[in-house]
């Protein structure tokens, strides 16, 4: 699993895009479609 450590590594070198469980979980595509829709991410 992915820590904030490595985060703010991959942040300091100015890699902007990423994924990963740190950021969430993986869910059905309904579900991502609702969470993005409403900005929580």
């Amino acid at each position: 699993m992915e820590t904030e450590a490595q985060l703010a590594f991959l942040s300091q070198r100015d890699c902007h895009a990423c994924q990963g469980f740190f950021l969430g979980r993986p869910m059905p595509a309904e579900n991502f479609l609702d969470t993005f829709a409403k900005g929580d991410r």
